[in-house]
């Protein structure tokens, strides 16, 4: 595996991005208690949140 220059150089240009791009698109939530992540941290935070 090589790096992003040598693909670029071999293929011309850098690969099309796989996920749908929605600009513009808001998720509004109304909640308590918000997790964002789920490591360690976030998995003992929502644990003590549900308790």
């Amino acid at each position: 595996m090589g790096s992003w220059h040598e693909y670029v150089l071999t293929q011309g240009t850098p690969p099309e991005w796989p996920y749908p791009i929605k600009f513009g698109e808001e998720t509004e939530v109304e909640v308590d208690v918000l997790v964002l992540g789920g490591g360690i941290a976030g998995c003992w935070a929502a644990i003590t949140a549900a308790r």
